[in-house]
């Protein structure tokens, strides 16, 4: 939804666009003589952007990411763009920056997560016509007093231009500051369209709506001292916007031949309610989580695609519904929410700490910048006003709900509290980080803030406990502790929201956690892998049969099933033991509730042994007893053995006989067969069976990528597997990769599996055509990954 892109089917060519990503040379130090022209910066690293100063790893140090650097790039100004105004636009730089063009300020801004503007007419001057022009820009990313949100937070920002930089040229007359928005009047859309012309001349405009490339209507309306705004109802039959049905538009607003802007959205009536949140009219249970912007090794320099990926994998775990939390995300991710149909709370960035004076000036800044970016897009249901988790700041809290409610009157500013009972001060929508772990998962609202006012759940417990990949005790600890407060929240009417907590894994200050850099509440971690809490969410959708275990047999054998089946038939050596159905007790309000498989034995010991029917209970628990004494000696156990035997009237000989075979072989060598049913079908397997041999799997999304206005990326993942395709979390095996010429793994090409799995991303580099990615380890050989890097020319 660029407003510059001139691409947009073909709609406005008005502006014209080059994008500078490429070929940019990087210093990870400043001095002033950098800004000369005539410096000589051969000794520059070469670089290409999204890029950030350093590489984001577990373990690394905050001073590798704090450090004042500099950018420098030459180009050619396009004949096209000769005589024009020309602007230089910079997505997100963290966290100041100042730019110079052939030597001279430009432009400086404060605050890393919104975009800003640079007119460089002036500054190019005569260059325009035969000479390069130098782009100069000067980076701080040390977590500065005056700099929002640096400060008292666990939160680690990553330094760089870690955004795209693009220069549009416009004529002397264009399109500013526009706005659109949509809601239902009656039984008709009503959209609304306002903006700014750089002459107070009277001035007619238009705006068209395209459907692909059909024209479906258009509306004319008259500038009045450099503003325009306009109500449409159009006689059109539109398609509604939804999580369901992300159905989108192009618009096009032009001021006769002079410029237009183009654009993507949908039409929707989003409405939130003491009762609930209604989309088009229909009451929606909003489901979700916090969603970190940093990806391992890459941290937050992640391309379109990454971003992307990023929405694919909230809508794969049944979501609806995204926190920006204290990240305001890229325009990529944006426009993925948009095409993906996923509603955004667009918050202001920071958490748990205001500042000084010149803070919170940079804060309500940021927050302008934020609102101005984002207020058409069709994603975007509410915005924060305050720094998530403070104390009430009265004074700042009501002049960023007065800026918000200036720009953008139409929706609604939830702000995110962790202490009951705060009073309601700016805020339309009431949203309570609830870690109290009540007993049944959550606290009731009424026990919270009493008023009448929408209510959503902006965390729990869940979201803050920590589980690492190898803690295989803890990571179902924290699927559990969110399957209680989801299935709290599915039945509480007065909830009209939920979020799970973090999406993934993140960095943050050294003293910020127990486990080194990396806060590890995510239910993926950083680099996007699955935990147990993530089957969680994903076996709630209705889309597809799902089916993971949890956690392996043990000793004693409980394995937790998510599963999305109405139940879970277990066979032991190819005989069924028994079918198990839903926890529907523990969690009655969930779609699907886990499956406990706690039997690994059935009635076999009576159809298989002799045993009597009677004394089937009674043996079963003496097993499992015996199991738990596994490791006494042999002879132990068989004097314990003897003690019981004759109750079964049987000698202990044969007690430790069906002992061996029912509980050594189930840990051993049986095979065990679980089978997904849904109406009484299996519809998904999953095997465990005795390890014999250990392989590979690779997983590449995608195949093609394209080298456009910047470099394309790609996420691969591994996994240790066994012979049924199973994770072998007991491998930690060393990985090598080797790429191409055409490509480039981003961080280490050396790495380590974690508990069986790992995740690396590998970016074109310029290249076009077939290019390799071979991953190899000792012990499970040499694979490959084929993919076409194609170029659209734009470098």
């Amino acid at each position: 939804m660029r407003r510059s892109d001139a691409e947009t089917g073909g709609l406005g060519m008005r502006r014209e666009r080059l994008d500078l990503n490429f070929g940019w040379r990087y210093s990870d130090d400043f001095k002033p003589e950098y800004i000369r022209p005539d410096f000589k910066d051969t000794a520059f690293r070469l670089v290409d952007l999204p890029h950030t100063v350093a590489e984001w790893r577990d373990g690394a140090l905050e001073s590798d990411c704090q450090r004042v650097c500099c950018y420098r790039k030459m180009f050619l100004v396009p004949t096209g763009m000769k005589g024009r105004r020309l602007v230089l636009h910079f997505e997100g730089v963290m966290g100041c920056a100042a730019a110079f063009v052939n030597g001279k300020p430009v432009c400086a801004h404060k605050g890393g997560y919104t975009p800003f503007e640079c007119d460089i007419t002036e500054a190019v001057g005569e260059n325009v016509r035969d000479e390069e022009v130098l782009i100069t820009v000067v980076v701080d990313s040390t977590e500065r007093e005056d700099t929002a949100p640096y400060g008292g937070s666990g939160i680690l920002h990553d330094g760089g231009i870690y955004r795209e930089i693009w220069l549009e040229a416009t004529d002397r007359e264009y399109i500013s500051d526009w706005r659109m928005f949509s809601c239902m009047e009656g039984e008709q859309w009503a959209l609304e369209f306002s903006g700014a012309i750089s002459t107070e001349e009277r001035r007619e405009m238009k705006i068209n709506i395209f459907d692909g490339e059909k024209k479906l209507g258009a509306k004319v309306v008259f500038t009045e001292n450099g503003r325009f705004a306009t109500k449409w109802l159009p006689a059109l039959k539109l398609e509604a916007w939804s999580p369901d049905n992300p159905k989108l538009y192009s618009f096009e607003i032009t001021i006769g031949d002079e410029d237009a802007v183009t654009f993507k959205a949908g039409v929707r009536d989003s409405r939130f309610k003491p009762d609930g949140y209604y989309l088009n009219e229909n009451r929606v249970k909003l489901i979700g989580f916090t969603r970190s912007q940093l990806f391992a090794r890459a941290g937050a320099a992640a391309a379109a695609e990454l971003q992307r990926d990023d929405v694919r994998t909230l809508r794969r775990l049944g979501c609806n519904f995204v926190r920006t939390g204290g990240f305001p995300p890229s325009q990529s991710f944006l426009d993925a929410c948009d095409e993906l149909g996923l509603l955004v709370f667009d918050e202001i960035p920071g958490c748990e700490y205001v500042g000084n004076e010149d803070w919170q000036e940079c804060l309500t800044d940021t927050l302008s910048e934020l609102v101005r970016r984002d207020r058409s897009r069709t994603c975007v249901v509410m915005w924060s006003s305050q720094i998530a988790l403070t104390t009430d700041d009265t004074q700042l809290s009501a002049k960023a709900a007065r800026i918000i409610r200036e720009l953008d009157p139409s929706r609604p500013i939830g702000n995110v509290r962790a202490v009951s009972g705060q009073q309601a001060i700016t805020e339309d929508v009431y949203c309570f980080d609830d870690f109290s772990g009540a007993e049944n998962g959550l606290e009731r609202k009424r026990n919270i803030y009493k008023p009448k006012c929408p209510y959503l759940v902006a965390g729990h417990k869940g979201g803050r406990y920590e589980a690492s990949a190898a803690d295989d005790t803890r990571l179902l600890e924290q699927a559990l502790i969110h399957a209680k407060a989801l299935n709290a929240a599915m039945g509480d009417s007065e909830i009209i929201g939920f979020c799970g907590g973090d999406l993934s894994d993140y960095p943050v200050h050294n003293a910020s956690v127990s486990d080194g850099s990396v806060c590890r509440s995510g239910v993926t971690d950083s680099s996007r892998i699955s935990k147990p809490a993530a089957w969680l969410y994903q076996s709630q959708s209705g889309k597809g049969d799902f089916l993971e275990l949890f956690p392996g047999i043990g000793s004693n054998g409980e394995i937790y099933a998510f599963t999305n089946c109405d139940s879970v038939r277990l066979k032991r050596n190819g005989k069924t033991v028994a079918e198990f159905k839903p926890a529907r007790k523990q969690y009655p309000n969930l779609p699907h509730p886990p499956i406990i498989i706690d039997d690994f034995i059935g009635d076999l010991p009576c159809s298989e042994d002799g045993v009597e029917p009677r004394d089937l209970n009674g043996l079963k628990a003496q097993l499992l007893a015996m199991s738990k004494e596994s490791t006494l000696p042999g002879d132990a156990r068989l004097r314990s053995a003897m003690s019981v035997a004759a109750k079964f009237k049987m000698s202990a000989e044969e007690l430790v006989r069906l002992y061996d075979k029912y509980c050594v072989e189930k840990n051993g060598t049986a095979a065990f067969t679980f089978e997904g049913l849904t109406n009484s079908l299996p519809t998904c397997v999953r095997v465990l069976a005795p390890v014999t041999e250990a392989s590979m799997r690779v997983v590449c999304n995608r195949k093609q990528l394209v080298s456009d206005a910047t470099y394309d990326c790609v996420r691969i993942e591994l996994t240790a597997v066994d012979g049924s395709g199973n994770r072998l979390r007991d491998r930690f095996d060393a990985v090598s990769v080797d790429v191409d010429g055409s490509l480039e793994v981003i961080g280490s090409k050396l790495f380590s599996l974690n508990a069986g799995a790992a995740a690396f991303y590998v970016r074109t580099k310029g290249g076009k055509g077939p290019a390799k990615v071979k991953i190899s380890t000792e012990a499970m050989g040499l694979h490959t990954v084929e993919l076409d890097v194609t170029r659209t020319g734009k470098k």
